[in-house]
């Protein structure tokens, strides 16, 4: 993984971050998920965690990244 810590990173951030390849989606999502699996069972900030398709949209964003198809900045932030 890259320097960048996605869990406190801003979406600018991110962005610049998969724009230069130095973190992927997949990463980031993987990174936030963790987080939320430790630290949710005492706060309780969610309802529900839809880990199968965050990672799912994050892998088909890493893929579309990696061919040179990005859509927009805001591509892959979870």
């Amino acid at each position: 993984m890259s320097q960048i810590d996605p869990v406190w990173a801003t979406v600018a951030e991110l962005s610049r971050a998969f724009g230069e390849r130095a973190l992927s989606p997949v990463e980031a999502v993987d990174a936030l998920l963790e987080r939320i699996r430790k630290r949710d069972p005492a706060q309780h900030a969610y309802i529900a965690v839809y880990e199968t398709g965050a990672r799912l949209a994050a892998e088909a964003a890493d893929r579309a990244i990696r061919a040179g198809h990005r859509v927009g900045p805001l591509h892959g932030v979870p």
